[in-house]
């Protein structure tokens, strides 16, 4: 076999294992699971009764925080775009770790395992 046929043939599995219907079956599965859990959030706020100084001003908005990974992408900020909840817009925020979460009314926070297994 010559390099260019072992190239093809690589590629070729590669694009089998991509399209494949498991592949996107799962694929499928993450962004339900996302979408869900950005709807959830969304509407918690809805059953919350913030104090009044939790927000800066009257048209505060409530700030969703988002820790760690994250799985949203894009998800979590069409949810929540144009909404607002007694008059309050919505602003959603990434932060790389935990301690770096700062002016937040939510904070939804991943934690991945470590591959090694053992904790971080």
């Amino acid at each position: 076999m010559t390099r260019r046929t072992l190239l093809a043939d690589a590629a070729r599995a590669v694009t089998l294992l991509i399209f494949s219907p498991g592949v996107q079956a799962a694929k499928q599965r993450a962004a339900d699971e996302y979408e869900l859990k950005a709807a959830f959030l969304f509407n918690i706020v809805k059953f919350v009764e913030w104090p009044s100084e939790a927000f800066a001003g009257a048209s505060a908005p409530i700030v969703i925080g988002v820790s760690g990974a994250d799985l949203f992408g894009a998800r979590l900020d069409r949810v929540v775009d144009g909404q607002t909840v007694n008059g309050r817009p919505f602003r959603v925020e990434r932060f790389p770790g935990v301690a770096d979460v700062r002016g937040c009314h939510i904070v939804f926070v991943l934690f991945l395992p470590c591959p090694s297994g053992k904790s971080a």
